[in-house]
Order: C-alpha cells, then structure tokens, then sequence
C-alpha cells in the first residue's frame, strides 16, 4: 500500500499566495512555513509545525491558528 494514498493534493492558488507574501510584510521572513500555514488555512487542513516562531507570530497578527497542531 503506498503512503500517497493517505494524502489529498491541494492545489496551490493565487489566494494563498497573497496570503503568504501580506504575512511576510508584517514580519516573518520563513516563506515556506508561511505559504504552508496559507495553504492550509485556504484549504481548511490542520497544520503540523514545531516553529514555536511562527505560532507566536500568527497569533500574534491575529491569524486563526486552531488549525495548528503542535507537541509543544
């Protein structure tokens, strides 16, 4: 059984894009971790991080972040 079965493909779109490059203008400079929270978001999937950063600053630029799972 492959693992991709497990996954869905969510399409990148122009919408999470934007998304990603307003949340680097207001201070976080990580586009990958930023581009998969929009994605996510967009998409409406639970996002899987470790970057306590990244949480602190969603948050803290009032983005939903109950979609975040984290062991932190």
């Amino acid at each position: 059984m492959s693992i991709e079965r497990n996954f869905i493909k969510v399409p990148l779109t122009s919408t999470s894009i934007v998304k990603t490059l307003e949340l680097r203008k207001k201070g976080f400079n990580d586009l990958v971790d930023l581009l998969l929270y929009a994605i996510a978001h967009e998409n409406k999937l639970q996002f899987l991080t470790l970057d306590v950063a990244l949480i602190k600053f969603l948050e803290g630029v009032g983005e939903d972040t109950n979609t975040i799972i984290t062991t932190l």
